[in-house]
């Protein structure tokens, strides 16, 4: 989960996976997202839509996604070998391990997301990270660092190789394998509608979009209680706003902050605009 890097970018009318009248995520009113910490409480509570990490069990009774990371190497994951090193001053082990994140987050590392040994990881076989979330019974799979992309590390690595494009192609394969192996399944993209909105393709292939930070933002690796896990103005650009409005697909806010008059405005701005907000703080271990 990482703050989005604005960028001028021209503008389509986007369509998403579903039909522009019935979106397949159309009826969700509220969802909420939990990364770490016990998750049963979750059951009790009347969200339509849930995201939680996908070494937990999946709470039946509404859509369930799975977060996956196609843009960083996290080395808490089943896919993590002994032999590997962490990137320090050049590449790691393997050498598609680019750089630590760019925001501070620990254990997460840049990757060259085109690499095929890196997708092997995410999916097409036993042990990858959407086949297995989708034989737990996951409905679908929520794509974190889609703006990989944009990553100083990832320009430098890229020879020869089209990062925006290679981010595209990433994202319709892994959606098309995921709904081969789970007819319907979800796709929805964390900070994604840059990246919609240059690439048609993609559009088409998503059923929905999470805004990360619209109106607050944490830091990384701040506590729950700590200052810094919210409450932090932000400005969203005339053109991330265009981008926002003109997608076909849901729309879904996820931000950061744990004054409640924050939280207020943060929804009532997302809901002004035909969003779906959640509020919470950035170490996303328990509800607010």
């Amino acid at each position: 989960m990482r703050p989005l890097l604005l960028f001028p970018a021209p503008f389509l009318l986007l369509a998403c996976a579903a039909l522009p009248e019935a979106p397949s995520l159309s009826h969700v009113r509220t969802w909420a997202i939990q990364l770490h910490g016990a998750v049963d409480p979750l059951a009790a509570r009347r969200y339509d839509m849930l995201v939680l990490d996908p070494s937990e069990r999946p709470v039946a009774g509404r859509p369930c996604l799975a977060y996956v990371n196609v843009g960083e190497a996290e080395e808490y994951r089943p896919y993590w070998k002994t032999f590997w090193r962490a990137p320090d001053s050049g590449p790691g082990v393997p050498d598609y391990m680019l750089a630590k994140d760019p925001e501070g987050w620990e254990g997460n590392f840049v990757v060259a997301y085109w690499d095929p040994r890196w997708q092997a990881l995410l999916w097409g076989g036993p042990g990858a990270a959407v086949d297995d979330a989708l034989a737990a019974g996951f409905d679908g799979i929520f794509l974190d660092w889609v703006l990989a992309y944009d990553d100083a590390a990832v320009a430098a690595a890229a020879k020869g190789v089209d990062p925006e494009r290679a981010m595209a192609r990433l994202v319709t394969d892994l959606a098309a394998y995921a709904r081969r192996k789970r007819p319907g399944a979800y796709v929805v993209l964390n900070n994604g509608a840059m990246l919609a909105a240059r690439v048609p393709e993609v559009a088409r292939t998503i059923d929905g979009v999470v805004q990360e930070g619209l109106w607050f933002d944490g830091r990384a690796e701040a506590g729950w209680e700590d200052a810094a896990a919210g409450d932090i103005p932000q400005a969203p650009s005339p053109v991330l706003r265009e981008a926002l409005k003109s997608l076909r697909c849901p729309v879904f806010t996820l931000d950061y902050a744990g004054r409640e008059e924050h939280a207020r405005s943060a929804r009532a701005a997302s809901e002004a605009q035909g969003f779906v907000p959640f509020v919470s703080r950035t170490p996303l271990d328990r509800l607010p």
